[in-house]
């Protein structure tokens, strides 16, 4: 034993100087770095589209959702490949002197941005359209210029909602592993996988993500629990839709949208493409290899998503009409706590549950994958469920429990009108999630299987950038394809 005792010693003192410092440091750059491109970017697009035409506003909304359905690290990905010395892009910047490589603290906020920005944009948009008309009046009247209007009525009326974007951009950002990983970015959670695979202490990384297991809930918990998102509302200035703005301001809110629309979806997937076509990978593929490549992979990524969604959709049903139940505390309590696990990120849950795994023999099972993505997305498909029963009246459900209606037929007369709504929906966006994350289908998955998302960070660890392109596109297509489903099942 005391032979181990200074070994352990020398591990935590590496952890604590060498890795927990910068990776801390770094965590707070990113952090602040992508809340602020993000919201920039939010803001501007929000505003240009508030003061077009309705054309144009229609234009941004028709692929406004398409950074959600490409995960940060598939977008990683892409421009690492576009930028790899041995692409064209990297060969004719070497030949130039410009060699770049695209890792790096920017690499990560340029990817986190572009990633996470709609969440912006969403918060922006509603409170430019469901705001008064006083700020239109102040601007008439006072006959203020666009610019001035724009730094000190729309910009100080906006701040609330600018909170509530950060809130949900920050808890993005704290839990993402796969981009910092990828661009060989050291974060806090980064590390726990560090110390578990590399250092070999499972006890220091057990400790270690408790710590941010117990910081994080409880930051989440006081602030679902509190009043302040609503109290940051209500302290909005009555800000107005802006006015139709001139044809230049119009021309300038198409170049900025098709920017954006060009670094988020065109850029990466014709980069995936180029490296496909361009490489000997194509030549050299035999059915054999497609099958162990792509075939496997996205047959196993289709199973997890769509058994775990399935689950998640029955848990989310039972458990919304359970609490439904319950006093209106209650509810606001459990709910809370029940979304606690969509706040975490996979790395922390995959280390918390994995010795429970470990004691009870279900490390190389289904079982154990499947349950810790139900902890972590459990919240996605409860809340949507919870949403809808609120529109059901008491009165209704005491009238079919008067009459002693069979709760099959209770739940076909009266529940299923209200889930149905919202049952599409919820199936796609969990099945995406599940499908996209990545540390607990690391940690957990079976040997033998494969999946898409663990193909994609391998090959890109590896620099094995062709390899990684095929896996990659087909990640892109399932969640392009999943966007479409859920825009349909909303409308």
């Amino acid at each position: 034993m005391m032979d181990r005792d200074p070994v352990k010693a020398s591990v935590r003192q590496h952890f604590w100087e060498w890795l927990f410092w910068p990776a801390l440091l770094n965590t707070l750059v990113v952090l602040f770095g992508t809340l602020f491109f993000a919201n920039l970017l939010g803001w501007l697009l929000a505003y240009f589209s508030s003061t077009s035409s309705p054309r144009q506003q229609r234009w941004i909304r028709s692929w406004i959702y398409l950074p959600l359905a490409l995960p940060g690290y598939v977008i990683a990905t892409s421009y690492l490949t576009l930028f790899a010395s041995h692409s064209s892009l990297g060969l004719s910047l070497a030949s130039w002197g410009l060699g770049l490589d695209f890792k790096g603290l920017w690499s990560v906020i340029f990817c986190l941005s572009l990633s996470l920005f709609p969440y912006a944009f969403f918060e922006y948009q509603e409170a430019l359209e469901t705001q008064s008309r006083r700020a239109s009046e102040v601007i008439s009247v006072f006959q203020i210029s666009r610019w001035p209007a724009l730094r000190w009525i729309w910009w100080k009326g906006l701040w609330p909602w600018m909170l509530q974007a950060s809130w949900y951009i920050g808890l993005e950002v704290l839990a993402d592993f796969a981009v910092f990983s990828l661009l060989n970015v050291d974060s806090l959670v980064t590390i726990l996988f560090k110390v578990w695979f590399q250092l070999f202490d499972r006890s220091l990384a057990i400790s270690f993500a408790t710590v941010l297991f117990v910081s994080v809930s409880l930051v989440f918990l006081t602030v679902e629990w509190s009043r302040w998102r609503r109290v940051f509302s209500a302290l909005g200035y009555a800000v107005a839709r802006p006015a139709v703005s001139s044809p230049r301001f119009q021309v300038l809110t198409m170049a900025f949208s098709v920017i954006l629309l060009l670094l988020i979806v065109v850029i990466p997937i014709s980069a995936l493409l180029n490296s496909l076509m361009s490489s000997n990978t194509l030549e050299a593929l035999t059915w054999t290899t497609l099958w162990n490549e792509a075939g496997l992979p996205l047959v196993g990524t289709m199973v997890l998503g769509a058994g775990t969604a399935s689950v998640l959709l029955i848990a989310g049903v039972v458990t919304a009409q359970i609490l439904r139940q319950q006093k209106v505390h209650s509810r606001q309590l459990f709910k809370a706590t029940l979304s606690l696990g969509y706040n975490l990120s996979g790395a922390i849950i995959a280390i918390l549950t994995y010795p429970l795994a470990v004691h009870i023999g279900l490390t190389n099972h289904w079982i154990p994958l499947t349950l810790a993505l139900m902890f972590r997305y459990f919240g996605v498909s409860f809340r949507a469920f919870a949403t809808s029963l609120e529109r059901l009246t008491q009165s209704q459900m005491e009238v079919l429990v008067s009459f002693r209606v069979p709760i099959a037929k209770r739940i076909r007369l009266v529940l299923w009108p209200y889930f149905r709504v919202s049952a599409g929906a919820v199936f796609l966006l969990t099945f995406f999630d599940v499908i996209k994350e990545l540390p607990i289908t690391l940690m957990y998955r079976p040997i033998g299987s494969s999946f898409l998302s663990t193909k994609v960070f391998e090959y890109t660890q590896e620099g094995q950038y062709a390899q990684a392109a095929l896996p990659a596109l087909l990640m892109a297509g399932l969640g392009l394809a999943v966007m479409t489903g859920v825009l349909r099942a909303q409308s």
